[in-house]
């Protein structure tokens, strides 16, 4: 899996003989993981002349039904084995292509495009400037004063075209915004060889606190061969600096701003009302209305800037719970087998599938409370903070998460509460018992059904996963909940986005929240639960299953803080082992903020 036959073809009868994969690579549903690291292999071993992904189209075919739409007309559907009760039948084996069954692009489709471009733009030695670097440090030479240039290296794939018969353009990126673009000269670089690009970036300094990217993209100078002028063949990124990763807990204009980081929180005597009943604890602080249950052992009520953001119906938490899994795509059927004797399991088998929540502690200290709770059925009653005090108000949580067999979690949650009208969230997670690899990791909250705009800094704008997401470029992206949803023939867990730094979910008037967190995260915001879309359809051998997923009025939000790669296990290997979640002890910190 982790693609040792490039270092085994060396080693044989055919050292020096052309190597072509009849299939290396299966789209079957949510699909392609992994795909970048074929390629570096392929490029790095001359006798490897690639090979064929299985395959362009998926093959569904349109099935009628009796039931009637909101037009008055029949409704129909993409139709794959067993549609028409054939047994034996392979389910949706028929649909592993890179484009739809009505030939629209897909995000598999997009990572192939990127992977196989031939203009490759990297940084000299791979390496990025030092955050707080002036630009002008990696200028070619000459005297200072001059445009600084930045030099990156191109690598021209094309077998038989010069580099410079396509434009360039670049832009650059802080903290995702363009702060600045131009053109560049293309060298006459010839066929499969490498040179350098020089990217006349303009006198200008990194400000320190900023996360820079540099976007390069090549583009067609005439219309030729029904490709269009300007249409672009080939795009790169570039990380400038990595000051997200280095100050992402104390610095300035960037995701978590420097209230919260420091060891006391200025409060400006504002005032704290915290009461505590039997059944939960309630506060109100800083434009803030939050209440914690005591029988989930999770916040069950969320207001900010009077916006409500979430609340309990029906016994239902909507506040955050400890989850693992997803609506397994196809490519996880690795994940449904039983163990095997490298000692993976089928993930239903293991319990993980319906967790439980037990043992639910919610207490509160901080402020003038120093570190006392308060005691059980007491009024609503003021707890002022002072302007400078050694703990911020807050509120302690913890459960033990239960599997149904063996494993499980022990997750406690840390809510401190700024004057600011912000939360710190510090989370905390200790695995116990016997558990598989994961499908992913990370908290499930069940939002309010107005918070429909989503607006996020991170990798897109289009899905993405841990191994698929070299298309997906860093930026600021704005959609909506609904259109974050990809339908695949058989519905399965999607619409992701990788490396997210922030993400705000906000209603018709602009007012929600926003979530940030010292470490990029995994976020999915769906009007689907995993388990909508895990039993809307059959799978391959199993009896005819329609019950197309309807979306729910909520939001379902997943930030994650690891995630199971999608790897071709529909017809080839499981993820490779560095895109694998082993149960592990995890800490981290989110920040929610209120929007506007």
């Amino acid at each position: 899996s982790d693609l040792a036959i490039t270092n085994e073809g060396d080693r044989t009868q055919h050292k020096g003989k052309p190597f072509f994969f009849t299939e290396y690579a299966h789209a079957m549903g949510n699909a392609v993981g992994n795909f970048a690291e074929y390629w570096d292999a392929f490029y790095a071993h001359d006798s490897l002349a690639g090979g064929c992904i299985w395959d362009w189209v998926d093959q569904a075919v349109w099935k009628t039904t009796d039931r009637l739409g909101p037009d008055g007309r029949r409704i129909r559907h993409l139709a794959y084995g067993g549609d028409f009760d054939d047994h034996p039948n392979d389910g949706p084996f028929c649909c592993n292509g890179l484009v739809g069954p009505l030939r629209e692009v897909t995000p598999k489709l997009l990572e192939v495009a990127h992977v196989h471009r031939v203009l490759v733009v990297g940084a000299l030695g791979d390496r990025a400037l030092p955050v707080g670097a002036d630009l002008r440090a990696a200028r070619t030479g000459g005297a200072e004063g001059l445009s600084p240039v930045l030099c990156l290296t191109l690598w021209n794939r094309y077998s038989f075209t010069y580099a410079d018969e396509f434009d360039c353009r670049w832009e650059l990126l802080a903290d995702g915004v363009a702060v600045a673009s131009g053109t560049a000269e293309v060298p006459h670089l010839a066929p499969l060889t490498r040179g350098e690009l020089r990217i006349p970036l303009g006198t200008r300094s990194l400000v320190r606190g900023r996360e820079y990217f540099l976007n390069v993209s090549f583009a067609t100078k005439e219309a030729a061969r029904g490709v269009p002028k300007g249409w672009v063949v080939a795009r790169d990124q570039i990380a400038v600096n990595q000051s997200h990763a280095e100050n992402a807990e104390c610095a300035e204009e960037v995701s978590v701003p420097p209230s919260l980081c420091a060891s006391v929180v200025k409060t400006h005597a504002e005032c704290a009302e915290v009461a505590e009943v039997p059944t939960a604890i309630k506060v109100r602080y800083g434009g803030i209305v939050a209440e914690f249950s005591k029988t989930t052992g999770t916040l069950s009520r969320l207001e900010m800037g009077g916006a409500t953001i979430l609340a309990d119906a029906d016994g239902l938490a909507a506040g955050p719970r400890l989850t693992c899994m997803r609506a397994l795509t196809d490519n996880d059927v690795w994940m449904r087998s039983r163990t095997d004797r490298e000692g993976f399991f089928n993930i239903y088998d293991t319990g993980l599938t319906q967790l439980s929540y037990h043992e639910p502690v919610v207490e509160v200290s901080g402020g003038a409370l120093g570190d006392r709770a308060l005691p059980v059925g007491t009024d609503l009653r003021v707890v002022r903070v002072g302007d400078c005090v050694p703990h911020p108000l807050e509120v302690r949580c913890s459960v033990v998460v239960h599997g149904a067999k063996t494993g499980g979690w022990r997750h406690e949650s840390r809510w401190r509460f700024g004057a600011d009208g912000a939360i710190e969230l510090e989370e905390r997670v200790e695995p116990f018992g016997t558990m598989p690899f994961l499908p992913r990791l990370g908290t499930s909250w069940r939002l309010s059904p107005a918070l429909e705009h989503i607006r996020w800094y991170g990798r897109g704008p289009f899905e993405n996963y841990i191994d698929r997401k070299t298309a997906a470029f860093v930026g600021r992206y704005e959609s909506t909940v609904a259109d974050q949803y990809v339908e695949y023939e058989r519905p399965q867990d999607c619409g992701y986005k990788s490396d997210v730094r922030w993400v705000a979910l906000t209603d018709d008037a602009g007012r929600g929240v926003r979530f940030s967190a010292n470490r990029p995260l995994f976020v999915q915001a769906l009007h689907f639960t995993w388990e909508d879309l895990e039993f809307a359809r059959h799978r391959g051998g199993q009896d005819r299953i329609w019950n197309p997923p309807v979306p729910r009025p909520e939001v379902f939000l997943n930030l994650d803080v690891g995630q199971c790669g999608l790897g071709g296990a529909s017809c080839g290997p499981r993820p490779m082992d560095k895109y694998l979640l082993p149960p592990r002890p995890e800490t981290w910190t989110l920040r929610l903020e209120p929007v506007p």
